[in-house]
């Protein structure tokens, strides 16, 4: 049913770009070349867009030239700097601040943030007409900021806390690939209803007085914190087993 609807879309020759996002959001598509997609339209997302979900078709579509005078990169260029802005901002850890067992949490982190750096540099100096080269930059630029979200998180855990999150690794890679995509879904669920959560508990803070209930939300909050920490974990390994299957 999707593969018929996608060769139409394919076919039209007046493609309507948010209809190929929604047809690329329902098969089994890579999470951070949507993000691209659903910030906005562009003759370069369009091509991309074309070229994804000729993936899931047999139907040969010749892909549109895309203006060599449009900047490909624009886009993220403005959420690098954005992101590079907010760890500017963060307070400076040093090895010597953190217990052993966060010490290669800061080492990945300032190694993610050093690499999209030089990714950045490369994706500027792309000529125009890069449109592809420019994406597999972006795809990993975004991978990075998400495993960066993720080690700051455990750090920001100990700074707030005092305590290390303890992560146990799961073993997605012997579930069936549709108990992995089931999987999946049940984190993109239960992390939304933990982030609600969380929410409460921080407003609860703000208005509440006595000093038990204070402690109460408290623990609620440090426990919803390191659920939050263990199910994005899981999530992003289990992303990454779900997209390298289907590559």
């Amino acid at each position: 049913m999707v593969q018929a609807q996608i060769n139409a879309w394919l076919l039209d020759d007046a493609r309507d770009y948010l209809s190929g996002v929604s047809l690329y959001a329902e098969v089994k598509f890579n999470h951070n070349i949507m993000a691209f997609f659903r910030r906005k339209q562009t003759p370069a997302h369009m091509k991309k867009l074309i070229y994804e979900l000729g993936k899931f078709s047999d139907v040969q579509t010749p892909l549109p030239d895309v203006n060599s005078g449009e900047k490909v990169n624009a886009t993220i260029n403005e959420v690098v700097e954005q992101l590079s802005e907010q760890e500017s901002l963060k307070d400076k850890l040093l090895f010597v601040d953190l217990p052993p067992e966060l010490r290669p949490v800061l080492a990945e982190k300032n190694r993610l943030f050093s690499e999209n750096c030089l990714l950045k540099v490369t994706l500027n100096e792309l000529p125009d007409d890069a449109v592809d080269q420019a994406y597999d930059i972006q795809v990993k630029i975004e991978a990075n900021w998400k495993r960066n979200a993720a080690c700051w998180k455990q750090l920001d855990y100990w700074k707030e806390h005092r305590a290390v999150p303890t992560i146990e690794i799961t073993d997605f890679e012997k579930m069936s690939p549709e108990a992995k995509l089931r999987r999946q879904q049940q984190l993109f669920a239960s992390i939304s209803k933990l982030k609600k959560r969380i929410i409460g508990y921080e407003s609860g803070l703000k208005s509440e007085t006595t000093v038990r209930n204070i402690t109460k939300l408290k623990k609620a909050l440090a426990k919803s914190e390191l659920n939050l920490i263990r199910q994005e974990s899981d999530l992003n390994v289990l992303t990454e087993i779900i997209e390298r299957k289907h590559e």
